[in-house]
């Protein structure tokens, strides 16, 4: 997926990125290595609060900045916050490491580089513009 990314020119915004993929990569490595199913939910839970932290920051950013994009830019985080979260419950409950590594490889790794092609690179040519 790595390949697929949108590099933004904006150091802290494509570093954000950069960690992302590195603690998804560590999920999935974990999903399909890790016999303690602790270590699993751990890695997941990291990457859902490293999510939070990442969206936090860029909306911030929107707000301060004057975004006029802010709202739709927003509901696209929220709603793949909620299906993470849902996801994370999900797996607490059931522990099905083919639904989460499924999840990831295809519905994650799809949205990711669509949103920051379509969503993070107009607020990164606004910043720029700035």
């Amino acid at each position: 997926m790595r390949e697929r990314l949108t590099v933004l020119g904006i150091e802290e915004m494509d570093g954000i990125h950069r960690q992302e993929l590195e603690m998804l990569d560590a999920l999935l490595e974990a999903i399909d290595n890790e016999t303690d199913e602790t270590r699993v939910t751990l890695k997941f839970e990291a990457l859902l609060e490293d999510m939070r932290r990442h969206f936090e920051y860029e909306e911030s950013l929107m707000r301060g900045k004057g975004f006029g994009m802010y709202n739709i830019h927003k509901s696209d985080h929220d709603k793949m916050l909620s299906e993470v979260r849902y996801l994370l419950g999900e797996w607490r409950s059931r522990r099905d490491r083919a639904r989460i590594k499924e999840y990831f490889e295809y519905e994650f790794a799809f949205w990711l580089p669509q949103h920051i092609a379509a969503m993070d690179t107009v607020l990164a040519e606004f910043l720029r513009g700035l």
